[in-house]
């Protein structure tokens, strides 16, 4: 019984640990929010710009600093040695924008980007290159619909005066792995267990599945 028990908390402290960070709806989000809808996980494609190559894409976003900022961790690519790349983003009330620290398993290096946020449009951001360069990038991000994300980078090498793209990344959320149904259906089971055991004291978090004849789907 004592063994039952203990297995029971442990299962049930694991699906617990692994639920997705939950972001709060808020109805006019602070500018340091304006970034939540990207938190989780994205697949998707790379798409070169001059040969229309395909790539497979992943990306994973978190949050840090307490909901001020995201971490952003990229794979490019199939095989054993895709293209991984990291950035950190959180917004500077200082300057008013939000800046970016990018850098990729190959370089010994940050490089810092500052994105605004579209006035009319709180889905779209434009981000530049910090720093002057003899080749100037845009990054514009937009968000066609509430589980899709397209990014398009494009360069300019004659100060501007024209562009072209360089990539567009295609992206749609995925289901995180938790809480998912077979997370919820163990916690369930696990939170029964201990109930049946006489440990009357857990009760069932929200979103777990209900077993009762109320259940809806």
């Amino acid at each position: 019984m004592r063994h039952s028990m203990l297995l029971a908390v442990l299962v049930l402290t694991l699906s617990t640990a692994c639920r997705a960070p939950r972001v709060e709806a808020r109805s006019e989000p602070t500018p340091a929010r304006a970034f939540d809808w990207t938190i989780g996980t994205w697949s998707g494609a790379r798409r070169a710009g001059d040969t229309g190559e395909v790539e497979p894409m992943r990306m994973t976003v978190a949050p840090m600093l307490d909901g001020a900022g995201q971490t952003r961790d990229m794979a490019i690519g199939a095989g054993d040695d895709p293209y991984r790349g990291f950035c950190a983003q959180f917004f500077a009330p200082s300057r008013g924008v939000w800046v970016r620290e990018y850098t990729n398993a190959s370089r010994e290096r940050f490089t810092e980007l500052e994105g605004e946020i579209d006035a009319r449009d709180p889905g779209r951001s434009v981000w530049h290159v910090s720093s002057p360069s003899a080749r100037l990038s845009e990054l514009v991000s937009e968000r066609p619909s509430a589980n899709a994300w397209v990014r398009t980078m494009s360069i300019s090498t004659d100060g501007g005066a024209t562009w072209s793209v360089l990539w567009v990344d295609t992206l749609e959320r995925v289901n995180d792995f938790c809480p998912s149904l077979l997370a919820r259906i163990i916690h369930e089971h696990a939170r029964q267990k201990l109930q049946s055991t006489g440990y009357a004291g857990l009760s069932a978090p929200a979103g777990t599945l209900r077993t009762s004849a109320s259940s809806t789907t």
